[in-house]
């Protein structure tokens, strides 16, 4: 659809930081022009609003209460009708929000309606488009947590508006080509989890009848896993554990303290995702205890999220030169010589064990924690040390091998978001003219059928203060 789009015939210049130029015939106004501030108060029966990056502006019920809830003085509150802009106290890095819903919101934001709704769907379109955002920046006030963009002065700012006609044909056209990218990105989001199933079968397979299906088999009264080898054994975690300890916070940061690594820098498939791991005073004491090393296996024991519960992450040479501890929500395991801990750490994130975690977390302690005592209760079936290894070496090269498929995937998806980020950027900004183009589209957007619940959800900044 690209390739096919020119550029408008005549350009006029514009002196601005983030426009240099504009189609002749569209017009510059001023924001406080085009936009009114309201700050009304004393609503506080109204449905309490969230200010999310990827949704708008919408009800915090509908938001998996992540959201921080105000319980009192709900009346000092904003107003926000359906339609509004909403300033959050993040704007400068993901736009302006639409209101889809009516309700209230931080006082400490921002709040404005257009003067013409005809201008509603184009500005929402331009207000989070790319280059507005980076103009939203030269606006900000403040430092790190307090940073805020000061309405005054970016009111006095620009908004380009094409004629009403035309801003209906780009929004047109924005919102098709858009329905159809996010269309490819879920079935490709499908893809992904289709593959990443098919991965942990295989892995439950091997880790619960070996590399060679075809041997006897024998039953071990346990329900979790009915059967196993015959040369194999079943017994609990504990009789294989020489340390089975929570981890340290410390009293304090500190430039030149101890790395302590936290739940965040674990991927629930065990991976470890490390970028800028804290430093804390750590005692003599308190860092003997909990300094890793290799082999010792990492446990999420507690999370805000019931998904990250139990994810397990394997202590690499690279980890253990790292001379790191760990967070009070971890717990770490050593295990005795009898356990390979790498066949260990694919047991954790499969299945095999999971099912477990899930149950006994939730019927011990009710609260969908994990404890020691719960974590060395846990069934592990396994062969003889060698083989263990072997059965490791097989399941490397097989999840080498999908996790080479997802990660092409994900760079697909990758370059579809930047495509549709850019293309988005030069509609709005008049670099390329779309009118004839969107001439061609159906009016209505085509309903494209896909397993929505089978698809991974976006990941969704919240800006609720």
């Amino acid at each position: 659809m690209r390739q096919i789009l020119m550029p408008y015939s005549q350009y006029k210049e514009i002196n601005e930081p983030w426009l240099k130029s504009l189609p002749s015939h569209w017009q510059l106004f001023r924001t406080k022009a085009v936009l009114k501030e309201r700050s009304v108060k004393g609503f506080p029966l109204e449905p309490m609003l969230a200010a999310t990056q990827t949704k708008g502006v919408v009800r915090k019920e509908d938001y998996d209460n992540r959201t921080v809830l105000a319980l009192k003085d709900l009346h000092l509150l904003k107003l926000v009708k359906k339609g509004d802009f909403v300033i959050s106290l993040r704007s400068f890095q993901g736009g302006i929000e639409y209101a889809r819903e009516q309700g209230i919101i931080s006082p400490a934001y921002t709040i404005l309606y257009t003067k013409d709704h005809n201008h509603h769907s184009f500005l929402s379109r331009l207000f989070k488009s790319k280059p507005y955002i980076e103009n939203l920046t030269l606006y900000v006030t403040g430092i790190r947590q307090g940073q805020n963009i000061d309405y005054e002065k970016l009111s006095r700012s620009v908004i380009p508006l094409p004629p009403i006609e035309e801003q209906n044909a780009i929004v047109h056209f924005l919102d098709n080509t858009e329905h159809r990218i996010k269309h490819y990105i879920r079935a490709k989001q499908k893809l992904i989890k289709l593959l990443e199933e098919e991965k942990q079968v295989m892995i439950y397979k091997i880790v619960t009848k070996g590399l060679h299906s075809q041997l006897s088999k024998k039953q071990t009264g346990v329900i979790w896993i009915k059967n196993i080898p015959q040369e194999w054994n079943i017994s609990r975690l504990k009789f294989h554990i020489v340390k089975n300890n929570s981890g340290i916070w410390g009293s304090d940061f500190s430039e030149n303290g101890t790395f302590v690594l936290r739940s965040t820098e674990q991927n629930i498939d065990g991976s470890w995702n490390i970028t800028l791991p804290a430093r804390r005073n750590l005692s003599f004491l308190e860092k003997e205890q909990s300094i890793l090393k290799k082999g010792d296996l990492l446990i999420t024991k507690s999370s805000g999220s019931s998904s990250h519960i139990g994810k397990t992450s394997y202590v690499t040479d690279e980890i253990e030169a790292m001379e790191c501890g760990f967070s009070n929500f971890m717990q770490r395991i050593r295990l005795r010589n009898t356990l390979y801990p790498k066949y260990i750490w694919f047991l954790f994130n499969n299945r095999v064990i999971r099912d477990q975690l899930v149950f006994y977390s939730n019927s011990t302690t009710g609260l969908g924690n994990l404890t020691g005592s719960i974590i060395g209760d846990l069934w592990i079936p396994y062969p003889d040390y060698s083989e263990q290894i072997k059965i490791c070496n097989t399941l490397d090269e097989i999840s080498n091998h999908y996790d080479k498929l997802i990660h092409t995937i994900k760079i697909e998806i990758q370059l579809c978001k930047e495509y549709l980020i850019n293309m988005i950027a030069d509609v709005v900004t008049g670099k390329l003219d779309v009118r004839a183009a969107a001439a061609k589209l159906p009016e209505e957007l085509e309903d494209e059928e896909i397993d929505v619940e089978a698809v991974e959800p976006e990941e969704d900044d919240e800006l609720e203060e």
